[in-house]
């Protein structure tokens, strides 16, 4: 498949993973950032969700109006939901910051290991790890149909990797 166009949910990973897996848009899940919270300085901002640190206390009435949420709801159907009567097997390694149900998913894990909400920022082997894992599910699900969301930590700054995988790099 090739797509020629898109639309990023949101201005940061979590609303944007929430559409993709949902096939929802922002306002319906309601999940606008991760923690519910502005990031940023919210006086910058113009957009009135989900910046509730604001000053104004007109505009903090007006954000108050907006439910804001820190978890795909459940009754949403997602991707590995669609997926699973058509017989495909289904894994989501990695972020996911979408609350505890792991929407369908046959395996769901933030380091290949356990849990489905840990945190493994500036973590080079859990990003090695990640990538082993699904390495490891594709080759143990290769022979039929399986969907595979792999979802780095470190895809944000700083960029951090091995100092002598690094230095073949310098030049």
């Amino acid at each position: 498949m090739k797509f020629t166009r898109s639309y990023s949910g949101g201005p940061n990973c979590t609303p944007t993973r929430a559409c993709l897996i949902s096939g929802t848009y922002t306002p319906r899940h309601q999940i606008y950032t991760r923690g519910g919270a502005a990031k940023g300085k919210p006086k910058y901002m113009r957009l009135l969700v989900p910046a509730r640190e604001r000053q104004n206390k007109a505009l903090n009435e007006k954000a108050a109006t907006f439910e804001i949420t820190n978890s795909l709801d459940p009754r949403f159907v997602c991707i590995p939901e669609v997926l699973k009567p058509a017989g495909y097997t289904s894994a989501r390694i990695g972020k996911w910051h979408l609350g505890p149900d792991t929407q369908g998913f046959d395996l769901s894990t933030t380091n290949g290991k356990d849990g489905v909400n840990k945190k493994h920022y500036g973590d080079v082997d859990v990003a090695e790890e990640l990538t082993d894992q699904a390495l490891i599910f594709i080759e143990n699900n290769h022979d039929g149909q399986f969907f595979l969301y792999l979802a780095h930590f470190d895809v944000h700054t700083p960029h951090r990797s091995r100092k002598e995988v690094a230095a073949r790099y310098e030049d």
